[in-house]
């Protein structure tokens, strides 16, 4: 080889070399860096530099671990649409990772980019437990279009989770196809619904309000409503017009009627296992962010319940750090929340949560105990030797 050509490779080598060390020190900051606007200004700039950052992504999760690399990167490379090979192979190992906690953006990323050979991978995503992952299959889908899959699609506006339905029909609606619409319309009605005061309708509510001005070109007099509550359901039903009149039909009466009174429950969010909804009241179990499923419970066994709660709670606040997934127990005889990050649940709350599995299991509803107990695994404090 002449010297040319010996300087040449040495030149690109290091070249490689220093391009390398300055996506591996990116990576690292979009990843680590205290302040917000850093983390995001650098996700973007790796983002956008597709195939060429993908090395160092793949050096970080292998040197520290793949539930370290924060969100905003994840997000910020699956809505980019750069890249090539790699960026796409990428993807979809994080897509296919059952225990990343990102994996819906992920599959959301191979949905933007409208990838044909994750058909059947989308296909699968449409049965998984977590309704984002359902949500993102079906996206992927109605991206790809083809009546099997679009019909598919269409069957998670079927789906038990609200949240889903929403999202499904917002994606379907978005792609000019209106069989959605009346789920957008009851999305519209959950605006004051909340789980242990956390305000999910509200959230559901505006995403359907963005959804319906998107789709029809008009804002339905929402902008000038702001805050004021009586000029909003004007806005509210003026959105439900215009639905009925692209249905051709009037729309149904929602049943808007407020949960069942509680005193307490447990939220579980998992990646792998999907989301679940309990909350318990005097007498009775329900299950669902809008409590479609009850089991009953007499009522002493639930007085014994909440008073073996308080004894099993010795923590308050958050115990561990939650980055996605956690369980959180509340009830009126605890003075305030308490959130457990994976592993973390102590024995005592583990062993209460089982005896409220047995409770539901009497109550003749086993799947439902069965729910319950999938998911303490993942939360449990491991046994010390």
């Amino acid at each position: 080889m002449s010297p040319f050509r010996v300087a040449l490779t040495i030149f690109a080598a290091t070249t490689a070399a220093v391009a390398q060390d300055d996506w591996a020190s990116a990576v690292e900051k979009a990843n680590t860096h205290r302040r917000f606007a850093v983390r995001r200004a650098v996700s973007n700039k790796i983002a956008k530099a597709g195939d060429a950052a993908v090395p160092a992504l793949r050096d970080f999760e292998r040197s520290r671990s793949r539930n370290e690399i924060d969100l905003m990167l994840v997000d910020s490379i699956a809505r980019a649409k750069a890249g090539g090979d790699a960026t796409l192979e990428l993807l979809e190992s994080w897509a296919r990772d059952r225990d990343f906690y990102w994996r819906s953006q992920a599959l959301g990323g191979l949905a933007e980019r409208k990838v044909e050979s994750a058909r059947d991978l989308f296909a699968a995503a449409t049965t998984d437990p977590s309704h984002l992952y359902r949500v993102q299959g079906a996206r992927g889908l109605i991206a790809l279009g083809g009546d099997e899959g679009i019909a598919r699609a269409r069957r998670l506006l079927n789906d038990s989770d609200s949240r889903t339905r929403l999202r499904v029909a917002r994606h379907l609606a978005l792609s000019g196809d209106f069989s959605g619409l009346a789920e957008l319309a009851r999305g519209l009605d959950r605006d004051e619904a909340e789980f242990l005061g956390d305000p999910w309708g509200q959230r559901d509510a505006k995403l359907a309000v963005e959804t319906l001005i998107e789709v029809a070109e008009q804002d339905f007099g929402w902008r000038e409503a702001r805050g004021d509550r009586d000029a909003r359901k004007v806005a509210f039903q003026k959105m439900r017009g215009w639905i009925e009149s692209k249905l051709g039909a009037p729309l149904a009466d929602v049943d808007t009627a407020p949960a069942p009174p509680h005193a307490g429950g447990v939220e579980i969010r998992s990646c792998r296992h999907g989301d679940l909804f309990v909350r318990w009241g005097e007498s009775a179990i329900h299950f669902g962010l809008e409590a479609p499923r009850s089991v009953p419970v007499d009522a002493a066994t639930m007085r014994e319940l909440r008073t073996q709660l308080k004894t099993a709670l010795t923590v308050g606040g958050q115990r561990g750090k939650v980055v996605c997934d956690y369980l959180r127990l509340k009830d009126e005889t605890v003075e305030k929340h308490v959130k457990f990050a994976p592993l973390r649940l102590p024995s005592p709350a583990a062993e209460w949560l089982k005896a409220l599995a047995r409770a539901v299991e009497k109550g003749g509803e086993p799947e439902l105990s069965n729910a319950i107990l999938d998911r303490l695994p993942q939360f449990a404090e491991a046994t010390k030797k």
